[in-house]
């Protein structure tokens, strides 16, 4: 689909491992696997360590910001 529709550059793609390790699923540049290029992660839960601490930071943000009178 990314090359149908000329996304290629635009967006990337990682596989993990096919073999999960004792600290989960991890890029390799095993047989089948794609490493993250992007995020340079070793393991996919870092990605979900990153998403979620970037949710807690805005949910922060957003709730100690002032409240508008306009």
């Amino acid at each position: 689909m990314r090359e149908i529709k000329g996304l290629n550059d635009a967006i990337s793609v990682s596989i993990v491992d096919p073999i999960i390790s004792d600290q989960g699923w991890m890029f390799s540049e095993a047989p089948g696997a794609i490493p993250d290029w992007v995020n340079h992660t070793q393991y996919l839960q870092e990605i979900y360590q990153f998403a979620a601490n970037y949710r807690l930071s805005k949910s922060l943000e957003l709730s100690t910001r002032p409240i508008s009178a306009s």
